[in-house]
């Protein structure tokens, strides 16, 4: 693999020109995560994360997880439809759809993993937002072998009484109505309600006027804050999401007109719940102890036209549909010191989820004269049970040494049943009897950091992290429908060296990274009889550089600039080939999901005025062609986006109102392609405006 130095050299280029001429009395804003389990500054982490604070969120308009791709190094995603999000860090993600299986990228919810990828919650009331990039098992948990996306929203405030309302309107009959309030109960509780409706017509429609990707969320949050005593507090958070939509892939050289022609429009829709309990302990002499516990139940159930054909065109396979049901419970125990020279904690933790997904075909014959046929009826689950004991030491030799010790022990397992007994035309997914599956697996995954302070701007770090992923199992039967067949775990060792530093009297920051990845038994998805499994189909290497810098350029100018590079490709492996069945090398092929450099620049400026403040901010995203399948041959183009949003705030910030316009070019790109009989596409979202206005009663 040859390491290409050209992009640092033009990245560090264009970084440098906004430092000349810069003013002396304003500096950069300390921004603050959790991410080693304590308050610290990014500055000070020797880890390579991307935050957002709430302010941040609503400048870029941020509404979910694909809305922070872009502007996050090395983070790459899309939707397969609006109850499916695919997301990847450093070009490793997961995007096979199986009770068996599970993701590479941890998404937490206020410290409760939610990270299966099938459905999702948007962003409401957000605190901040941490994307943490390469293995985090000792800092977060199970299956992060490639990063995690911890999402803290706002907890109830103990002293305030506030109610902010704000509503929007836009293109496609696009109307929202978001609504927080926050209630102080005495000196030592306190009630938060946020709750937020969006709804818009579809963006095309099929040649009967249906319109498609139209949508319709609900999403609403209870949180409580209780102090008791001076040494214990209590957090309570219930969380409901609902989503209604019609979106889905479409043939793919339909996928950019305004009506495209289908025998069965997609669907889709989304319930969820979420239920934290974070209890913290003050323990006295530098202690503390932490026990969060998680519910989460969700129920997923999207159709689509199998192949998309064109109505009426003679080959039409006929319309699947499924439904997923998904119970999680978590238990984590954790106790923190913190002391002069040493900060540590150890940890305990519980996982247990149940899963189970229906699948039902209605198959027309293929409309040449064999039909027509049986509908097809498929069923599979799978539950899994984890526990971990895990831990991280820092210890500070110097004021400007510190070394960094970390583990986690985690066994898991899993029991999967397939009854594909009702699939009759289709044999090679066809079971005469359930089948079960059961396996178990162990992995112990150091991680180790050094980092040197040059001086009280500038951090310099390595960092080495072992990643585990478990294995899992697959929606087929096996060749001679005798049993389910089990995906081995994956392992990733993981590299990184970086720097952190604010300069120019803290109104420059640039934070690079340079990373390498070595996976063995890489788990990817691979299409095998219209159905995506995940099969281990060799070792991979992915090596990149990361650059996140922000500029003040003026008082009132800043600019960003995240900036990826990145090399995913694979060095041994084979898959059979669908028609065939011959095996097919894999080596020398690109990881999915991993364009070769992805960035984005934004402006803000802020104007004073009389009563107010003018905020504008021009935002330009742009992600290199890629692949979305291991064996190469599916590819996107590439694409660039530009964002606008113009704000006006009141002077004593009761009122604001705000006009948003994104992919203003009206760029056509594809958000997603799959792979089932034919290739499908899921179009990007064209250009949209929007106007906001919100108030603060009080």
């Amino acid at each position: 693999m040859t390491f290409n130095y050209r992009p640092l050299t033009l990245a560090l280029a264009v970084l440098m020109q906004p430092s000349l001429g810069m003013a002396q009395q304003f500096e950069l804003e300390e921004i603050v995560v959790t991410a080693q389990k304590r308050a610290q500054s990014t500055q000070d982490v020797p880890l390579a994360i991307s935050a957002f604070n709430g302010e941040d969120l609503k400048a870029m308009g941020a509404v979910d997880s694909s809305s922070i791709v872009a502007r996050t190094p090395g983070m790459n995603g899309g939707k397969d439809s609006d109850t499916q999000s695919v997301i990847s860090i450093r070009g490793i993600g997961t995007s096979a759809f199986s009770p068996g299986t599970d993701n590479s990228v941890g998404t937490y919810y206020n410290e409760v993993p939610v990270s299966r990828t099938i459905g999702g919650h948007g962003f409401l009331d957000v605190e901040r937002i941490e994307v943490v990039k390469g293995p985090q098992g000792t800092l977060f948990g199970r299956n992060t072998s490639s990063g995690a996306i911890s999402v803290t929203n706002n907890a109830a405030e103990l002293e305030a009484d506030n109610l902010d309302v704000t509503l929007g309107v836009g293109t496609e009959s696009y109307s929202m109505v978001e609504i927080v309030a926050n209630k102080s109960l005495g000196d030592n509780a306190a009630i938060r309600f946020a709750g937020k409706h969006d709804e818009r017509d579809g963006t095309y429609s099929d040649v009967d006027g249906t319109e498609l990707n139209n949508r319709d969320h609900d999403q609403y949050r209870v949180s409580l804050q209780w102090n008791p005593t001076d040494t214990l507090n209590v957090k309570w958070f219930y969380e409901r999401f609902e989503s209604d939509t019609d979106w889905g892939p479409v043939a793919r050289d339909q996928a950019f007109n305004s009506k495209v022609d289908i025998e069965v429009p997609p669907s889709g829709f989304v319930e969820s719940d979420l239920a934290v309990l974070n209890i913290g302990v003050d323990l006295g002499e530098d202690y503390t102890l932490t026990a969060i516990t998680g519910y989460y139940d969700n129920e997923t159930r999207f159709s689509a036209d199998i192949d998309a054909a064109e109505a009426g065109e003679g080959f039409d396979i006929g319309e699947l549909a499924e439904l997923w049901d998904m119970e999680q419970f978590s238990q984590d125990f954790r106790i923190n010191y913190s002391g002069d020279r040493f900060d540590w904690f150890v940890g305990a933790s519980y996982y247990n989820e149940k899963v189970s997904v229906g699948s039902f075909a209605e198959l027309r014959g293929l409309d040449i004269g064999f039909g027509p046929f049986p509908d097809e009826n498929g069923f599979g689950s799978n539950e899994t049970d984890s526990v971990a004991v895990y831990g991280d030491l820092i210890y500070r030799p110097t004021d400007e040494l510190t070394l960094t010790l970390g583990a986690r022990y985690t066994r898991e397992e899993k029991d999967a049943r397939v009854d594909n007994a009702g699939i009759v035309v289709f044999p090679a997914q066809a079971t005469g009897q359930p089948l079960q599956a059961s396996e178990d697996w162990t992995s112990f995954d150091p991680r180790f950091a050094i980092d040197y302070a040059l001086n009280e701007n500038t951090l310099i770090y390595f960092n080495f992290a072992q990643g585990f992923k478990s294995g899992g199992f697959n929606r087929q039967p096996n060749a001679l429908l005798t049993g389910v067949d089990a995906v081995d775990p994956e392992e990733n060792n993981a590299y990184e060296i970086g720097i952190k530093a604010d300069l120019l009297e803290n109104r420059a920051r640039i934070n690079a990274a340079y990373f390498f990845y070595d996976y063995t038994d890489f788990q990817s998805e691979v299409q095998q009889n219209g159905v995506l499994n995940i099969f281990n189909v060799g070792n991979l290497e992915t090596q990149g550089i990361e650059i996140d810098a922000t500029f003040l350029v003026t008082q009132n100018l800043d600019l960003r600039l995240a900036y990826a590079w990145l090399d995913s490709e694979v060095q041994d492996g084979f898959v059979d080939d669908p028609a065939s069945g011959v095996p097919v090398s894999l080596k020398g092929n690109d990881g999915l999901r991993s364009p070769e450099s992805s960035w984005s620049l934004a402006a803000t400026h802020s104007y004073p005025m009389a009563q107010g403040e003018l905020v504008s901010r021009l935002e330009y995203t742009y992600t290199d062609d890629m692949f979305y399948t291991v064996t190469n041959d599916l590819q996107a183009e590439d694409y660039g986006l530009l964002n606008l949003r113009l704000a006006y705030v009141s002077g004593d910030d009761t009122w604001s109102l705000a006009l948003i316009g994104e992919n203003l070019t009206d760029e056509e790109y594809e958000s997603s392609v799959v792979a089932l009989f034919d290739a499908l596409s899921v179009p990007g979202m064209k250009r949209t405006v929007r106007a906001e206005v919100r108030y603060s009663f009080f």
